[in-house]
């Protein structure tokens, strides 16, 4: 069986609202990367699945 590697759980800038409190205070996102490069990253890195999860957004 081969394995299979996936990150199914990246944010990206438009990712709102974390529910972390300390982000949330200091205004702070949970990331501050565009989509694209997120997913580019995880692909250079093997990940043949990919997952970005923003939070309060398509």
């Amino acid at each position: 069986m081969d394995t299979v590697r996936c990150d199914l759980h990246g944010h990206s800038r438009y990712s709102t609202d974390s529910g972390n409190y300390a982000l949330r205070r200091a205004r702070l996102g949970e990331s501050y990367t565009d989509p694209e490069r997120v997913y580019r990253f995880c692909k250079q890195r093997g990940m043949q699945f990919v997952t970005i999860s923003d939070h309060n957004t398509l």
